[in-house]
């Protein structure tokens, strides 16, 4: 696990478990949501996202992976909702999404066209160490997520700088802010990827002159009968409350305005 402020990994752990394995947080609404909280390294990122989304008006029980003995939801629990948004913040060590188990789970719903965003600022990372990794037909990233290759990380590949934001692509035809920083002065760690043909990008690093302007971070993979998000960077981290609960809003009604 690697720090925000300080480069090492290390695997430890602190804070306390959020919350029961499953908890229903709020009543029950037409669209229902999930979130999969696979995150057990910095729980105040946890419990940020989760204040923001109910700021945001959003409905969601929490499936808490660490609170569950590491078993994460199967895939009756996932196709019970609307809306999964697999949560792993900046944690890159034993995440249940990569269980095998929970891939059968996550590639029966996804491959059903129920709306799914995957979040992780070091999900790449945990699985398959650090960029550059192409991939291709037959890998998760590429099948599900729309990945074709994971290029850079900010901080390990721009000369221990960081990124210090995200821009928005020009092509999204979407509401989405045209940009945001962080809480923090830059923010390491955060993966670049090149998208399928079949995906498109949603923010990508920058702004320019940062040396990794471009490379793309948040991705809508959405071949016929498909709907995922890939998330590359930690949303808890944005820098405002108001920016994040837009991210928030903006990014679940993009998702659900496809079919």
């Amino acid at each position: 696990m690697r720090s925000l402020t300080t480069p090492p990994r290390t695997a430890a752990r602190y804070g306390p478990i959020l919350a029961a394995a499953l908890c229903t947080c709020f009543a029950s609404s037409a669209q229902t949501t999930l979130v999969v909280n696979d995150n057990d390294y910095i729980t105040y990122n946890t419990d940020t996202l989760l204040n923001d989304l109910t700021a945001a008006g959003i409905v969601f029980d929490v499936y808490d992976v660490a609170a569950s003995g590491g078993v994460p939801p199967d895939v009756a629990t996932l196709n019970a909702y609307d809306d999964v948004i697999w949560y792993c913040s900046t944690d890159g060590v034993g995440l249940g999404f990569w269980d095998a188990a929970a891939q059968v789970s996550i590639a029966d719903r996804i491959l059903n066209g129920r709306r799914t965003w995957i979040i992780g600022q070091d999900l790449l990372y945990a699985e398959y160490g650090a960029a550059p990794i192409a991939f291709s037909t037959g890998d998760v990233p590429t099948d599900f997520m729309g990945v074709a290759s994971y290029d850079v990380q900010s901080y390990g590949d721009d000369g221990n700088v960081g990124c210090p934001g995200m821009v928005v692509d020009p092509g999204v035809a979407g509401a989405f802010l045209p940009g945001f920083t962080w809480i923090f002065p830059t923010l390491w760690w955060v993966d670049g990827c090149t998208p399928t043909a079949d995906a498109d990008p949603i923010y990508a690093m920058g702004p320019a002159p940062y040396a990794l302007e471009g490379a793309v971070s948040m991705i809508h993979f959405h071949p016929a009968g498909m709907n995922v998000m890939s998330t590359f960077f930690d949303p808890a981290l944005i820098a405002t409350y108001a920016e994040r609960v837009a991210f928030l809003q903006q990014t679940l009604a993009y998702m659900a305005s496809f079919p």
